[in-house]
Formats: C-alpha cells, structure tokens, sequence
C-alpha cells in the first residue's frame, strides 16, 4: 500500500536512504551527502513523501517535488505537474517488482491530488531504475545535463 510518508516512519526512511547511498550500485548518482537526512525529514514536512508499505514495514519511497525537467527539454510548461525524486527501495528487497508497485500506486495517488503529468530524471547508466520508469509507462523527452550529471528526461501524462 502506497500512501504519505508519516513522522513515524521517519526512522525507517532514514536507515533505507543511508544504507542506499553508501551502496556503490552502479550508475546511481547518490553519494554519501545526497539524499541527506535534512532533505528526507524535509519532503516528509512538506508531504512530499511517499511510502510503500509491504508486510508492515516502509519497504520503498519516492518524493516530489517542482518540475524542473520541464525547464531543460521540450514539452508542455502549462500542464499541472511535479517531478519525482529520490526513488528508494530497500536494498535487500530490491529486484522482486517493488519499484513498480511503488510507482503505479503513487501515480494513482498523483492523479487524485490533481496532477495531470509527472516528469523525472534517470542516469541512463542507472539501468534498473531506466527500466522501471519505462515499464511504468514513461516516455523519454530528451537529455539534459544538471547536477554534473547527464540525465534522460522523462514524462507520464497521466
């Protein structure tokens, strides 16, 4: 079930989001200051910050936040949208599904709250997550470079 991060969740989105940017995964363009833990306890605040919970524990989380993808490709500036960031699934469960169950239901959840498209960026080196967003329904807008970092941009009208 995927709903808003909760102040009781917090220790548990920390620990995941610790353990994910020391993990050296390749193509992840973490690093052992970034998410830091001012930026989880901040989307948090902001009800920014979405959960999945599976078997009573927060298993995987995503944020968003303003759309700036719309700002370095071609695409519609005018429509209701927001970026997603910060896509975590804890490490030991990862590759069993969780990411796109995380991703279907927040979409849902993005929808009801008004949102009409979603964008993000993914290092294209970054291939299990390039995969998911695709399988998710994302479409590549182009490539843009932020953050020292080459991106494919990407939306979902929703």
């Amino acid at each position: 079930m995927v709903r808003h991060a909760q102040t009781g969740d917090l220790e548990q989105l920390l620990t995941m989001y610790r353990e994910l940017r020391v993990s050296g995964m390749p193509g992840i363009t973490w690093s052992e200051a970034y998410p830091s833990d001012d930026d989880i306890r901040n989307d948090l605040t902001q009800h920014a910050l979405y959960v999945l919970e599976w078997q009573g524990e927060v298993v995987a989380s995503l944020a968003t936040e303003m759309d700036e993808v719309k700002d370095l490709v071609p695409c519609d500036p005018q429509a209701v949208s927001c970026e997603i960031s910060r896509v975590a699934v804890r490490r030991s469960l990862q590759g069993r599904g969780l990411c796109g169950m995380l991703m279907s239901e927040t979409l849902d959840l993005l929808r009801e709250e008004g949102y009409q498209v979603i964008r993000l960026l993914v290092s294209g080196q970054n291939l299990p997550a390039y995969r998911a967003y695709l399988r998710a329904g994302f479409e590549i807008l182009g490539e843009a470079d932020k953050y020292d970092v080459h991106w494919t941009c990407c939306e979902k009208w929703l």
